[in-house]
């Protein structure tokens, strides 16, 4: 990841996940996934989990509210109301309640993701084909298959986004159509629809210091009231929804605001870089560790930070023929400084990686499967209902020989009682 740690990492309640994030990414967020948290309420909860009640203000505390007043608000109402005290699996849960609550991280980027989607749409794609049975060669193969359907996914949406045309947009004007020429389409929509419903909301300026004003923004149906902050000098604007700072996106109370202080164009500190159509050009990358311990990833590092660099050099040089011829000549001489650098190196030999092309690549060794597969994990009520199906199977099995000496008793016992007179008539 070019040197730096991730801004957030959603996992499962596994506390050894956690003690290793904690370790190795001091400075990321760490994320608990809400489905594996509804999954959990389900167990922990069976009496009362059902009750609709119990759910919209359980589900409310996960990511339904605005701020920590809010929130406190609505799980002290929640376990007053349902005598939860001394639940101890949530009173565990309160005591995490910064790595899940959604209103506890508005100030930290997200993209405002919640569970662990991302991870499970991977293990679902693979899982379509994967199994114990597969050879090492063939799961390579497909995974190299897979990954090149996406990258021409991707490839193919980079081409809808440059060549595509929003005329109706572009005829609208303003920042709706500045939003078309910079954003991909999926994110155009999401500005789309956060600008379109902030028309509706009632904008009101409460107070005014110089070129500093406070806008306060609700709906005529709703009693929640959101404060805007915006600066004319420089058109600097924060609101208290956070949904810039957690998704990197202008929210529908701050474009509100922005129309009606007539500026026509989203402020250039406003616009993210990973959401345009460019996000792939002028990659800037933090410099590397020289003293890496790794020196083999170390130099993978390198390869593809100057990777994307050259990539953005070409681009931009292939337009036209001078452009080429200077691109071409400033190669050259790089080419001739590193390879003086190279020859006075002491190190060059240690790094370099020899690789036979003719080698071939075996299979490793068969080991017996211990009963690990791709199938469903069954729960504890699944297992009793099949142990008792084998139980049945086993005493009606046991059963039948037992039947079958019994009428061959019976009809033994027949055929003597008809011999017998026969016998004692003859003497």
């Amino acid at each position: 990841m070019g040197g730096r740690q991730p801004k957030s990492i959603f996992t499962d309640q596994d506390q050894a996940m956690a003690n290793a994030i904690k370790k190795v990414f001091p400075e990321s967020r760490h994320r608990l996934c809400l489905w594996h948290l509804a999954n959990n309420a389900k167990k922990h909860l069976v009496g009362i989990y059902g009750n609709p009640n119990f759910n919209s203000k359980f589900h409310k505390c996960l990511s339904g509210c605005l701020d920590e007043i809010e929130f406190q608000s609505t799980w002290n109402d929640m376990i007053k109301t349902f005598n939860l005290e001394n639940n101890g699996w949530l009173n565990r849960l309160y005591e995490t309640r910064e790595k899940w609550c959604t209103a506890l991280n508005v100030d930290f980027f997200s993209a405002r993701m919640k569970s662990t989607q991302r991870s499970e749409s991977m293990n679902s794609v693979f899982h379509q084909i994967l199994s114990t049975s597969l050879s090492l060669i063939q799961v390579i193969k497909y995974y190299e298959q897979k990954a090149e359907d996406m990258r021409q996914g991707e490839r193919d949406e980079d081409f809808r986004c440059k060549n595509g045309s929003f005329v109706d947009l572009i005829n609208h004007g303003g920042i709706l159509g500045h939003a078309t020429t910079i954003y991909t389409i999926r994110v155009l929509q999401m500005f789309k629809e956060e600008f379109f419903k902030g028309l509706g909301l009632n904008c009101v300026e409460v107070e005014k210091d110089g070129t500093k004003l406070l806008y306060e923004l609700d709906k005529s149906c709703s009693k929640r009231v959101l404060k805007v902050d915006f600066d004319k000098s420089d058109f600097s604007i924060s609101c208290t929804c956070k949904l810039f700072e957690t998704l990197g996106l202008l929210c529908r109370h701050a474009l509100r605001v922005l129309v009606v202080n007539n500026v026509n164009e989203i402020p250039v500190q406003y616009i993210m870089q990973r959401w345009t159509k460019d996000a792939k050009k002028g990659v800037v990358y933090e410099p590397l560790n020289s003293t890496c311990g790794n020196e083999k990833s170390a130099r993978f590092l390198r390869f593809s930070e100057l990777n994307h660099l050259g990539h953005n050099v070409f681009d931009k040089g292939s337009f036209t023929i001078e452009g080429t011829k200077i691109v071409k000549m400033k190669l050259m001489e790089a080419l001739e400084l590193i390879e003086k650098d190279l020859e006075s190196s002491k190190e060059v030999a240690a790094t370099e990686m020899h690789v036979d092309d003719n080698q071939v690549v075996l299979d490793p060794q068969c080991v017996r499967k211990k009963g690990l597969t791709n199938a469903r994990i069954k729960s504890q009520l699944e297992k009793k209902m099949k142990k008792k199906k084998k139980t049945k199977g086993v005493k009606t099995s046991n059963m039948v020989p037992k039947m079958r000496e019994t009428t061959i008793e019976i009809q033994q016992n027949s055929a003597l009682q008809n011999i017998q007179p026969e016998v004692f008539g003859k003497n």
